[in-house]
């Protein structure tokens, strides 16, 4: 029982045991995950003050793609990158990041995505 409260005591803490941790593969999982959630959630809020700060769409855009390579996750990011180029509030260089960043979340998108007829792409799937 001691030992579970000090683990729960120092997962609050992630500097303290995410470093120190024998499982090192293990724990940068987890020290990467909790940076990427943190990261979506102040996106969150930061587009939910403010619908049209660009930025806010381009870091919840990245923070997804950092997460997991699932399906949803891909599909929520490539819809965030395409909101942050509608809004047009991007300077030049991070218009041609989030670019980018678009290409490569619609690329992973393509091939998670299962498609009739054992297609490839997208485009090679006729709309019926």
């Amino acid at each position: 029982m001691c030992k579970l409260i000090l683990m729960q005591r120092d997962i609050r803490r992630p500097s303290t045991f995410f470093m120190t941790s024998p499982f090192k593969s293990f724990s940068h999982f987890i020290f990467k995950r909790y940076f990427a959630l943190r990261a979506n959630r102040d996106a969150v809020v930061s587009y939910s003050l403010d619908p049209m700060n660009a930025k806010s769409f381009h870091k919840r855009g990245q923070a997804l793609l950092l997460l997991s390579g699932m399906q949803q996750r891909s599909k929520a990011a490539m819809k965030s990158f395409e909101r942050a180029l509608q809004l047009g509030t991007l300077p030049a260089s991070t218009r041609r990041d989030a670019e980018q960043w678009h290409e490569f979340a619609k690329k992973r998108w393509e091939e998670e995505t299962p498609l009739p007829g054992g297609k490839k792409s997208v485009q090679e799937c006729a709309v019926q």
